[in-house]
């Protein structure tokens, strides 16, 4: 079964990341930025709306209608056009309305905000990546013959990788439980002083231009009009800080993966001698080897140094695969050197990605 995040990722090559940058009108590191993100964060959205029969075959017939197939990974600059009008482009924002419905503009805000992007930038660049996702849907589906229940098991087995890929606090946006305009948690003052905002009026400024008005009429002093306009200027502070979009940590969507190799690591390695079993050593290496490349998917999605630990796990795995008997014999040393620096590379990307 494909990883359909890393083969999204490897789709975005330098080349194709400076185009997408060229589109919208961004410089490249903050257009991969927020590329990186919308990844996990879209086949999070495609594989919750196909993880059910019913579902998977309306996304089916949704990629079928659009006429998004796998050849379109052939010719990804007609995804990339210059037009942000264009039709390819028109049925990407198409299938974003399908996934993501009323939460679209609040999650494309959020990594916008992230990565330093204009907003009007983040539907363009989510239209570009759903395209990419909805052809590589379409090219598994097709090549292993899927049909709603079986692309349903698909994208099913890939939920908890790709929840554990999404940036920090967009599991609550994308679940509606992060605070939004109308939610009766939001003080009445907040939602007073955001509602302001949203009409192009700050607060403060709005109860400013009333407030000589009121105390002319009243003849009071100014302290009688001046303590509301800082009430309402307090208020409008606390609403941005507490409604601004969340930001969107990759680096701690590596922890978890991380902290399940390390336990993965140090469980069923017998001891590497000259007698010790091929067998065994591939059976521990069978435990660790789909929390590694789950790991090396996250760790690039996120832009973390992984290379030298999927280096290190591929020397393991091919020293070990080429021994030629059912002991280790005289390859017991090497192994035991690689299985050390595989080690050594876990506990440096433990570090650098900030985990504890």
């Amino acid at each position: 079964m494909d990883n359909l995040l890393e083969s999204l990722t490897g789709l975005m090559t330098p080349d194709v990341i400076q185009q997408a940058s060229n589109v919208v009108g961004e410089n490249p590191a903050n257009t991969k930025s927020a590329l990186m993100a919308l990844a996990p964060t879209l086949l999070n959205a495609f594989a919750d709306k196909g993880s059910t029969p019913a579902g998977a075959g309306q996304l089916l017939g949704a990629l079928a209608e659009n006429k998004i197939d796998g050849a379109l990974l052939g010719n990804i600059g007609s995804i990339l056009g210059r037009d942000k009008n264009n039709s390819a482009q028109g049925a990407g924002s198409a299938l974003i309305a399908m996934l993501l419905g009323g939460k679209s503009a609040g999650v494309l805000d959020a990594i916008a905000s992230s990565a330093g992007l204009k907003s009007g930038s983040s539907p363009v660049l989510a239209s570009i990546v759903s395209m990419l996702i909805g052809s590589l849907i379409s090219k598994a589906a097709s090549s292993g013959g899927l049909n709603g229940a079986g692309l349903a098991g698909m994208l099913g087995a890939q939920k908890s990788m790709l929840a554990a890929a999404l940036p920090k606090g967009m599991g609550d946006l994308m679940s509606g439980d992060a605070p939004v305009a109308n939610s009766p948690t939001v003080a009445p003052g907040v939602a007073t002083a955001r509602s302001a905002m949203n009409a192009g009026k700050p607060a403060a400024t709005s109860t400013m231009a009333q407030a000589p008005a009121a105390a002319s009429a009243g003849g009071s002093s100014m302290m009688r009009w001046l303590l509301p306009v800082l009430a309402v200027v307090v208020l409008g502070l606390l609403a941005f800080f507490l409604l601004r979009p969340p930001s969107v940590d990759l680096n701690a969507a590596a922890c978890k993966p991380i902290a399940s190799l390390e336990g993965a690591l140090k469980t069923g390695l017998p001891a590497i001698t000259a007698d010790t079993k091929v067998a065994d050593v591939k059976a521990w290496m069978a435990n660790v080897k789909p929390i590694a490349e789950s790991l090396v998917t996250i760790g690039r999605t996120a832009s973390i140094p992984v290379d030298g630990f999927s280096n290190a796990y591929k020397a393991v795995e091919s020293t070990v695969n080429n021994v030629p008997t059912e002991i280790l014999g005289t390859a017991a040393e090497p192994v035991a050197a690689a299985i050390a620096e595989l080690n050594s590379t876990e506990a440096a990307l433990k570090t650098a990605s900030g985990c504890k």
